[in-house]
């Protein structure tokens, strides 16, 4: 038990409580142990003063100055004692060169401060209106090499290591590397999450900025990364011990209305392939403008032609060549249907 605020004991405090019930004419009443000066003794509710009422000198009787009635109630309280080294000023602080226990009992302890309760157990680190509670971690040289940070302005939770912020929570936002929650293509390195975007910028050269590895046993494949619309699987990325494979849904039980291709040639010969430069660094590659292979193969263009944002800035287009594969294998089959009738045609007239 701790000590008491109020005119009788409690059973809270840093104390240790004997209760007698007295015989008629009883004068002495042996605790279980106290320091002298350091307890308080009631009879039937009342205080006693020390010296007048009774004596407690000898650190275990209490003696009255008057012998009490049958059946008068009797409480000592005796105090644990403490030295002024075992204190910290409340107004100028101090430090503790030994080891701290909250609520610790008779535990051992291992730590400089445990905080121990045998049930949920919270300990709060509040900072004023618009100003940041932290916890900060450190050595002799520098006491915050690492900081957990809550800022009560901006509300967000930040993480420093090392001297420098290398994390931060702002909402639904994650930060790690950067403190911005927006996308920039010229930022040099972090990863943002948030409701619709991972954004992973990296200054690390010629190593992966992303690297997943599969360790299953050799000869398996191995799934990487699933993608799926509306917690429906609709693509993925595997690997074997040589190769990579990128999946997109393609399961017969998926699919309805199954028709061959028709008038594959006459599609194919409408896209436009070209030779271009990319504005960005002007290397020169082959490939299709979005919008004019949309109009052929609509399935492999995303986006729209001169699409903006709300904000003015362009939405840029973008292709799956892969899903030209089928046109060209029906229009080349066509290709090969129309020259092998022209075969037998000339092997006809060739024979006559």
């Amino acid at each position: 038990m701790s000590g008491y605020i109020g005119t009788t004991p409690v059973p809270q405090a840093s104390q240790t409580r004997d209760v007698f019930t007295a015989t008629a004419s009883q004068t002495t009443f042996a605790t279980s142990g106290y320091t002298p000066s350091f307890l308080d003794v009631y009879v039937n509710g009342s205080h006693l003063k020390n010296g007048t009422d009774y004596t407690a000198s000898n650190g275990s009787d209490v003696v009255m100055a008057s012998g009490l009635t049958a059946g008068d109630y009797v409480e000592v309280v005796a105090f644990n004692t403490f030295t002024t080294s075992d204190t910290v000023s409340a107004s100028s602080g101090g430090v503790f060169s030994g080891e701290v226990g909250i609520g610790t009992g008779s535990d051992s302890l291992t730590r400089e401060l445990t905080v121990k309760k045998n049930d949920q157990c919270d300990v709060a680190i509040v900072a004023a209106t618009n100003q940041s509670a932290q916890l900060l971690f450190g050595d002799t040289d520098a006491d915050n090499r690492g900081i957990i940070q809550y800022d009560n302005g901006s509300d967000f939770m930040a993480f420093t290591v090392a001297g420098s912020e290398r994390m931060r929570i702002v909402g639904d936002d994650l930060q790690i590397g950067t403190t911005s929650n927006s996308y920039s293509a010229s930022a040099t390195s972090g990863l943002i999450t948030n409701g619709s975007r991972l954004t992973l910028n990296s200054e690390t050269g010629n190593i992966y900025k992303v690297f997943l590895n599969d360790n299953e046993a050799s000869g398996s494949t191995g799934d990487i990364v699933g993608f799926g619309k509306n917690t429906t699987t609709v693509g993925s990325i595997t690997v074997t011990t040589s190769a990579t494979q990128y999946n997109t849904s393609s399961d017969y039980r998926l699919k309805t209305d199954v028709q061959p291709m028709s008038g594959a040639t006459d599609r194919l010969k409408q896209l436009k392939p070209v030779n271009f430069a990319w504005i960005a660094d002007g290397n020169r590659v082959d490939g299709f403008i979005a919008h004019e292979a949309q109009a052929v193969v609509p399935e492999a263009v995303s986006g729209v032609k001169d699409d903006v944002d709300a904000d003015g800035d362009a939405k840029m287009q973008g292709i799956d060549q892969a899903k030209i594969v089928p046109l060209l294998t029906a229009a080349l089959q066509e290709a090969i249907t129309e020259i092998e009738t022209l075969k037998t045609k000339v092997a006809a007239l060739e024979a006559g």
